[in-house]
């Protein structure tokens, strides 16, 4: 991967929503796994790549995100009104483009499967690709409780 890239790579980690799904007072990011909160596994993913360049958008519990990674608390941005996922990235948007973000990653605070290795191949493909947007997407057995994704046969 180019240097270039991990120079000017910036992340927007979502952290924000009520996680009601999850019947749960608490912020979802903070639901743990193998004694860490959702959140910490995001953050040790993203270390190696942009560490000093992460924003965090916090809203429902952002108090209690914030105890748990007072590290991280000077980089978050707060949005208010939980107004889906498009609103969130909006909210950071102006701290992104003020940081002279040049490549920019969106991930959701409560994927905590998420590895370096999997970003670094994301954003290597994107590069190869030219590509001005890219996503990753998984294949689970049993798709029924997730979005999709259509592919065509050439992917």
């Amino acid at each position: 991967m180019s240097i270039d890239i991990l120079d000017s790579l910036h992340a927007v980690v979502l952290a924000a929503g009520r996680g009601t799904r999850m019947h749960s007072p608490r912020s979802k990011v903070l639901a743990t796994l193998l004694g860490e909160p959702m959140l910490w596994y995001v953050y040790q993913a993203l270390e190696p790549l942009c560490a000093a360049r992460v924003l965090t958008v916090v809203g429902h519990g952002a108090n209690e995100v914030a105890a748990i990674f007072p590290q991280q608390a000077e980089r978050f941005v707060t949005q208010s009104e939980q107004l889906g996922t498009g609103h969130a990235v909006v909210q950071a948007w102006p701290n992104v483009l003020g940081a002279g973000a040049e490549y920019v990653l969106v991930v959701n605070g409560d994927t905590p499967l998420i590895t370096t290795r999997a970003v670094e191949q994301l954003v290597s493909a994107a590069q190869s690709a030219a590509a001005d947007l890219a996503f990753a997407s998984i294949t689970p057995c049993d798709p029924a409780a997730f979005g999709r994704v259509l592919r065509d046969d050439a992917g």
